[in-house]
């Protein structure tokens, strides 16, 4: 049960970035709790740059934690 509550939380409130031609993953915190864009994949960090440049800014200036990569 705890486990499930802690996915639930996750989805809600973080982003879950995955770039797939680098192999990075990461969380980049929501501003609002919802499940819009609890999961985004991308095959390049120019595809993710192109389809969602508020996350992209955000990024770059510092947010996100990365468990695996990063951006550039």
């Amino acid at each position: 049960m705890l486990l499930i509550l802690f996915a639930l939380w996750l989805l809600l409130s973080h982003h879950t970035i995955v770039v797939t031609s680098n192999g990075s993953v990461g969380f980049l915190k929501k501003t609002s709790w919802t499940f819009d864009g609890c999961v985004i994949g991308e095959s390049s960090w120019a595809n993710f740059s192109l389809h969602h440049p508020l996350l992209m800014s955000r990024i770059l200036l510092g947010d996100g934690f990365w468990v695996i990569g990063g951006p550039g």
